[in-house]
């Protein structure tokens, strides 16, 4: 969910074949989407977005949400993801 910026940079990130392509999305893309600050008229900070999120979960789908943290078992996950993903540049440049 983009909060504020230049919506159209997320294009940097992806692949492409061809400049064109690449500037061409750039184009479709500012032409169909915006950042939720520009949908509001107002800034809108991480925390209200995922506060507006929540209460979104919990009204629409009548849950509970209860704070909690990661156990060891989810950080070895996450430290084991981000190694062979994340911080692997065969995997993070692969086509």
């Amino acid at each position: 969910l983009p909060l504020i910026g230049d919506i159209t940079r997320i294009i940097d990130g992806l692949a492409f074949e061809q400049r064109d392509q690449r500037e061409d999305a750039r184009r479709q893309l500012d032409r169909r989407a915006l950042t939720l600050a520009a949908a509001l008229g107002r800034p809108v900070s991480f925390d209200q977005a995922a506060e507006a999120i929540a209460a979104g979960f919990v009204r629409t789908l009548n849950l509970k949400l209860l704070p909690g943290e990661l156990t060891e078992t989810e950080w070895a996950a996450v430290d084991r993801i981000r190694a062979e993903k994340y911080a692997n540049d065969d995997w993070t440049f692969k086509r």
